[in-house]
């Protein structure tokens, strides 16, 4: 261990044991350090997220909503309150499938267009007042009674 002259007495350079009371200059270099990189690293990327919302997330999710809520106002404006005319058409059980949809046309103005489904094809579950399915079997022959939906 190295020593040191100071008034005649030898002294360590280094000691075993901090002095009460008082830091020691690595300690306060370490904690400087720290707050430092915090403040470096931690702000920008920070800020780089309030930005990214303000300028993307947030336009983006409230013109999602706008739309979805359009799109649903307009799925239904026309046929949600003044639904008028044949719902569904039982006798035409039993007829052929091209004769069935030309008949719910005529007779329902307000059916946009008639689907023909054949027996055992997957549709899907929603439900439209401007859409009438038509299920046929094998031989294009109606099989189930045709209504709105």
């Amino acid at each position: 261990m190295s020593s040191q002259t100071i008034g005649g007495h030898r002294q360590p350079l280094l000691t075993n044991q901090a002095s009460s009371g008082s830091c020691q200059f690595a300690e306060v270099a370490d904690g400087t350090t720290a707050e430092c990189a915090a403040v470096c690293c931690c702000c920008p990327c920070g800020l780089v997220n309030l930005l990214y919302l303000a300028i993307y997330k947030v336009p983006s999710t409230l013109c999602w909503r706008a739309l979805r809520r359009n799109s649903r106002k307009k799925l239904h404006w026309p046929f949600h309150n003044r639904r008028t005319g044949k719902s569904s058409w039982p006798e035409l059980v039993g007829v052929n499938g091209e004769a069935a949809a030309a008949t719910i046309v005529r007779e329902n103005p307000k059916v946009a267009g008639t689907v023909i489904v054949k027996e055992g094809m997957m549709v899907t579950m929603d439900f439209r007042s401007d859409r009438v399915r038509v299920w046929v079997d094998k031989n294009e022959t109606v099989k189930q009674t045709p209504q709105i939906g």
